[in-house]
C-alpha cells in the first residue's frame, strides 16, 4: 500500500522531546475532569462538594448537548467545583477513594461486540462519558449522534441535520512532543481491536491511519470493515481534518470524527470490563521538563502530580502539543483528550542587536535566517515571538505551509471582515486548526485564531 504524502506541513526535529521509556503515576491522591477544549461549553452539575462518587458516574453534562457528558475518572468524594469568570467550569476535583466503587455500564464478550448494532454502541458511550472524545470535523464541537433529530435554537429555527460519516482513527503522533501511540498500544491489542469493532458501527467507514514504515499490529488492525491507510511522517498528518483532505471529501452536512489510540483503548476497555479504564499513556517533554519521557498515569492527573508543578516558577505549562495544545494553569489537571504536557521556560530576556545576527541558532523555516537553509536542523523552541504583529506582506509561507491547499493570508482577512460567504468560498471548513500559518508567519500574526474565530461565527449564524 502506497503511504499518502501530504503537501506543505513540515517533519519538526525538536529537543527536548520525550523518551520512550515509561514510569508509572498512577498513586494520586487527587483527579480533576476538566472540560477544557469544548468551547462554548455550559456545564449542568449532577453533583455537589462534598458528595461520595463511583468511577464513571456523571459529574456534569452539557446544557446544550445533553449526550456530551463527564464522568469521574476515578472513585472518590468531589473535593471542589471550581469556577472561572462568568461561571465557566474550570475543572471538578476529587479526592481519590479506590473503594467507593465503579459504575458498571454491562460488559458484553469480544465476539458479541460486531452484532450489538449502533443504537446500543451509542447509548453505552454516551452514558460512559465517552461519546465526547468524538471531536466532529469540519464542525467545531461534538459529532452528532446517528439517528437524532436536530432540535431547534434559541430563536426556534431548526437547523440542517449533521450526518456521522466517517471515524477516522489516527495510530500516528506527528505533533511534536506527543506522547506515542504505538506505546499506548503495546500490550493492549486485544482492547484496541474490541474498541475498533464498536467504533465501526458509528459511521458508514472507519478509516484508521498509522506512521509510513510504523504498521500497527496485525492483531489491532485486523477488524474487518476498517479501512487502513499509511500516511507519511510530517505534521499535521495526524490530524483529523488533514486525514479526510487526502481521502474523501465531506459533502454538505456530512461530518468526521477523530479518535486517538487512547480513545479506541477507552471504548474497547468499556465494552469488555463494563467499567471505565483508569490509566493512560501521556508524554512530558519541553526545556523546562524535570523528565521528559512517557508516563502510565490515572486520567485526570493533576499538572502537580505530572511535573511537580509551581505557580511561582516562571514557566509556561501547555497542556497538548506545541501547535495545537492550550496553555494551562500549574494548578490545572489534563483533560481527556490531553495526550502531553509540554513544560518550558518564559523567554522574557530581549537580544542584543537581534536584526543584526545570522541566526544560525534561530529556529525558523524561513531563510531570512541562515538556519532556514538548514532543514534537517534539530530547533530548539521558544515562547518567545522574536518580534510584534505587523500588516501581512502577502509573502505567501503561509500557502506553501498549509497542508489542504487553502490561503491563510485571505482566510483570515474574510474573517476580520465576518465575510461568511468569503469565508466559505476560500474553503474555510477545510480547515485542520494545525497552526503552521501562525508559525511560519513572518509577521506574527495570530492567523489560525482569526481562523477559528471565523468558523464558530459561521456555527452561530447558522
Amino acid at each position: 500500500m502506497e503511504a499518502i504524502r501530504i503537501k506543505g506541513g513540515h517533519r519538526f526535529r525538536l529537543k527536548h522531546g520525550p523518551q520512550s521509556e515509561v514510569e508509572e503515576r498512577l498513586d494520586v491522591e487527587t483527579v480533576g475532569v476538566s472540560p477544557r477544549g469544548h468551547h462554548g461549553l455550559k456545564a449542568k452539575m449532577h453533583v455537589k462538594e462534598g458528595e461520595e462518587v463511583k468511577a464513571g458516574q456523571v459529574l456534569f453534562h452539557d446544557k446544550k448537548n445533553p449526550d456530551v457528558k463527564f464522568t469521574a475518572p476515578s472513585a472518590g468524594t468531589v473535593k471542589e467545583i471550581e469556577y472561572g469568570p462568568r461561571r465557566v467550569l474550570i475543572s471538578v476535583k476529587i479526592a481519590v477513594d479506590d473503594g467507593k466503587g465503579t459504575v458498571d455500564f454491562g460488559k458484553v464478550d469480544r465476539a458479541a461486540i460486531a452484532s450489538l448494532g449502533q443504537e446500543k454502541v451509542v447509548q453505552k458511550l454516551i452514558d460512559a462519558g465517552l461519546w465526547e472524545r468524538l471531536m466532529a470535523f469540519p464542525s467545531p464541537g461534538v459529532a452528532p449522534v446517528p439517528g437524532k433529530k436536530a432540535e431547534p435554537d434559541e430563536h426556534g429555527n431548526v437547523p440542517e441535520l449533521k450526518v456521522l460519516h466517517a471515524v477516522y482513527v489516527s495510530a500516528l503522533a506527528t505533533e511534536p512532543h506527543q506522547a506515542d501511540p504505538l506505546i499506548s498500544l503495546e500490550g493492549n491489542e486485544d482492547t484496541f481491536a474490541a474498541g475498533l469493532e464498536a467504533v465501526k458501527q458509528l459511521a458508514p467507514k472507519t478509516w484508521l491511519f498509522f506512521e509510513k514504515g510504523k504498521k500497527v499490529p496485525a492483531k489491532a488492525s485486523g477488524v474487518t470493515g476498517v479501512q487502513t491507510r499509511a500516511i507519511a511522517n510530517k505534521y499535521p498528518a495526524c490530524e483529523t481534518g488533514v486525514q479526510v483532505f487526502y481521502t474523501e471529501r465531506l459533502q454538505k452536512n456530512q461530518v468526521a470524527a477523530g479518535l486517538s489510540v487512547e480513545d479506541v483503548l477507552d471504548i474497547g476497555h468499556l465494552f469488555l470490563t463494563g467499567g471505565v479504564r483508569n490509566e493512560r499513556i501521556i508524554s512530558v517533554a519541553g526545556n523546562a521538563a524535570p523528565a521528559k519521557k512517557h508516563f502510565k498515569v490515572r486520567p485526570g492527573i493533576s499538572l502537580a502530580d505530572l511535573a511537580g508543578a509551581n505557580a511561582d516558577d516562571g514557566l509556561r505549562y501547555i497542556a497538548g502539543g506545541v501547535f495545537t495544545g492550550e496553555k494551562v494553569e500549574p494548578t490545572g489537571f489534563m483533560a481527556p483528550r490531553d495526550r502531553g504536557l509540554v513544560v518550558m521556560k518564559e523567554d522574557r530576556e530581549r537580544t542584543p542587536f537581534h536584526f543584526q545576527r545570522p541566526g544560525l541558532n534561530q529556529f525558523s523555516l524561513l531563510r531570512m535566517w541562515l538556519s532556514g537553509f538548514m532543514k534537517d536542523k534539530v530547533g530548539d523552541p521558544t515562547t518567545s515571538n522574536n518580534g510584534e504583529e505587523r500588516a501581512c506582506v502577502q509573502c505567501g509561507a503561509c500557502i506553501d505551509m498549509c497542508p489542504v491547499d487553502l490561503m491563510p493570508n485571505l482566510v483570515f482577512k474574510a474573517a476580520l471582515a465576518e465575510d461568511i460567504e468569503k469565508m466559505e468560498a476560500l474553503g474555510i471548513h477545510d480547515c485542520t486548526d494545525c497552526g503552521l500559518c501562525t508559525f511560519i508567519c513572518p509577521s506574527k500574526i495570530e492567523l489560525d485564531q482569526h481562523l477559528q474565530t471565523g468558523k464558530l461565527l459561521i456555527v452561530k449564524e447558522g
